[in-house]
């Protein structure tokens, strides 16, 4: 039994023509994932929106809600998270990040990057480290699931950003 070759990366103007929402998220994002590793494309700021936000589910699924903020996000990712999913009209879940956020960062306003890298993510003092896990758990059994097509929607009005 052979291994399958890689499924070939659809090029945006085909992707542009998907019309079921779950494909077109998927192929935009493996896009996206081609463009930025290839060292010779920067992402624009909402390729990099869209990229975040579609990859979201995954990571929460696979390293933790709390991981998002310690190895996944920068200090300005968030607020571009937060940002964008205003904008897709994904606002419990843009409510709930933000939240998590102001924990995460101890209630702090005025963080350097820096210092959000070093904040150590398992050290939250109560109510806030219950509340964390609150938000991450509510997060996790489906909020997710309500900006998909927000999300498919915003990639669309934003299409003139996105490039080869």
């Amino acid at each position: 039994m052979g291994v399958n070759p890689p499924l070939p990366i659809k090029q945006l103007d085909e992707i542009w023509e998907i019309t079921q929402t779950k494909d077109f998220n998927y192929e935009l994002t493996r896009f996206l994932w081609r463009k930025r590793d290839s060292q010779t494309s920067i992402l624009s700021q909402i390729e990099h929106a869209f990229e975040l936000l579609s990859s979201i589910g995954w990571w929460i699924a696979t390293q933790g809600f709390q991981d998002l903020f310690f190895q996944r996000y920068t200090l300005s990712d968030c607020a571009l998270v937060e940002h964008t999913l205003r904008e897709i009209g994904a606002i419990e879940l843009a409510d709930l990040f933000g939240e998590a956020k102001q924990i995460y960062l101890r209630h702090k306003t005025d963080l350097s990057e820096e210092e959000f890298q070093d904040l150590n993510p398992f050290d939250f003092l109560e109510p806030d480290g219950s509340r964390f896990d609150e938000i991450a758990d509510i997060v996790s059994d489906g909020v997710l699931l309500e900006f998909e097509k927000g999300l498919a929607a915003y990639a669309r009005k934003h299409h003139m950003e996105f490039s080869f």
